[in-house]
């Protein structure tokens, strides 16, 4: 098992190589799969790593959670998910193309 340190510097890691391509701006974010693709996997890292962490420093809140953020995602972000998810099930319904952009 790996150390809480250990742990931490993955965090620090992921969260640098996020920084790395997250500065080349939002355009670039929602024009490049690649870039997507980095960001969403460092994301990844990130939580799995934390949800590694001893009990102990978990407890001491470093990594509590806000609720606002929470509120924002499920009321803004998951029915945007949700809408989308429901579309591509009807198009592959109907034999349509997937490839298609959904926002």
């Amino acid at each position: 098992m790996r150390s809480d340190k250990e742990l931490l510097l993955d965090i620090l890691e992921a969260i640098g190589k996020i920084e790395r391509y997250a500065s080349k701006g939002k355009e670039v974010l929602f024009e490049d799969d690649l870039i997507q693709t980095w960001i969403v996997y460092h994301f990844q890292i990130i939580g799995e790593a934390a949800k590694h962490l001893s009990d102990s420093l978990q407890e001491e809140h470093y990594f509590g959670i806000d609720l606002e953020q929470v509120w924002d995602t499920t009321n803004i972000d998951l029915p945007v998910l949700k809408a989308n998810v429901e579309k591509i099930l009807k198009d592959l319904d109907s034999g349509g193309d997937r490839s298609e952009s959904f926002n």
